[in-house]
């Protein structure tokens, strides 16, 4: 390693990484992080209805990055329809834009998931 710190040696330094695979998170994790992320932003728990909650828990599958990624595409869903609470009608396109590679994710199919 420190023939790595040398000057001359960064461009390879640089393009070392380290990657760990990590285990899925349950639903009630995914469910208990994206609440916690609401208090820490100020939202109400009641921000998200209960269906639409459970449909982003269920489509993040244990990912918490992607769980992140639904709930600000259903956030903006929600400014686009100017409303305050995010129901299906905002996390269906969201979950569906997020997959949109995947032949599941037509909002019909979405809705039919509960």
């Amino acid at each position: 390693m420190q023939a790595l710190a040398l000057t001359i040696n960064e461009e390879i330094r640089s393009r070392v990484t380290y990657s760990v695979l990590l285990p899925r998170i349950g639903p009630e994790a995914i469910a208990q992080f994206i609440l916690d992320q609401f208090d820490r932003a100020g939202l109400g728990h009641n921000t998200f209805s209960e269906h639409a909650l459970a449909l982003i828990v269920r489509s993040a599958e244990g990912i918490l990055r992607r769980a992140r990624n639904l709930c600000l595409s259903a956030l903006i869903e929600a400014v686009r329809d100017r409303t305050k609470k995010i129901d299906l009608k905002q996390a269906c396109p969201a979950i569906a834009l997020a997959t949109a590679d995947q032949p599941r994710a037509h909002p019909a199919a979405l809705e039919e998931r509960l």
